[in-house]
């Protein structure tokens, strides 16, 4: 096993990166290894088995078990920065810089098609959650809660607010875009304008056949 605190602070991070990355759904807050003791003898057999040196074909399957969860257990204690990685990751936001100091492994992983495809679609879902949470928001007249999720950074996309024009009202609909200070149409403004102007034009016609 890695013995030296160098081996094991990589091995550490490693696993945190790829806890972040590699798990399958949603990344998880915190690295869980009591799966080493559900792993199958026929796993075992079948894939460590052909690469142990000719004529050894016993292997301690217990006893492995044991000595690697003791070991990762005391391998596996995250400083701050790793946590908060883990933490930002499961916001959405990836922080490579958080798990590594060495600039060629951060650059190597900056870019890494498996992280950047979790990060957007965490993206994606929470998207869709707020968006859900808005709708509610609107459907029971929560404007306090609408506020709130401004605040904490969220603002729906032009897209949602017209999927909800045709079921709220109008005042409703002016509301919601002074809150998220989205620009406001004033179809009746416009028409006045228009109007005015259109009298202005006829009047100046009028005054040149005088």
């Amino acid at each position: 096993m890695l013995s030296t605190p160098e081996e094991k602070e990589m091995l550490r991070k490693a696993i945190v990166f790829y806890q972040t990355v590699g798990v399958e759904g949603k990344p998880r807050k915190e690295i869980n290894i009591s799966k080493i003791i559900s792993v199958q003898p026929s796993k075992i057999k079948s894939q460590l088995m052909p690469l142990l040196p000719s004529g050894k074909k016993f292997f301690p399957v217990d006893d492995a078990k044991k000595n690697t969860m003791q070991y990762l257990k005391a391998v596996l204690i995250l400083t701050p920065n790793e946590m908060e990685y883990i933490e930002s990751f499961s916001k959405g936001v990836y922080k490579p810089e958080l798990l590594f100091s060495d600039p060629a492994i951060i650059e190597r992983i900056a870019a890494h098609p498996m992280a950047l495809w979790k990060i957007a679609q965490i993206e994606k879902d929470s998207t869709f959650s707020c968006n859900n949470e808005f709708i509610e928001a609107i459907a029971q007249n929560d404007y306090s809660r609408i506020i709130t999720m401004k605040e904490q950074g969220y603002t729906p996309k032009l897209s949602v607010i017209e999927e909800l024009e045709g079921r709220i009202s109008s005042q409703a609909v002016i509301a919601i875009k002074k809150i998220f200070e989205l620009p406001i149409e004033t179809p009746g403004l416009s028409n006045i304008q228009q109007t005015q102007s259109n009298a202005y034009t006829q009047g100046k016609d009028n005054e040149l056949e005088l």
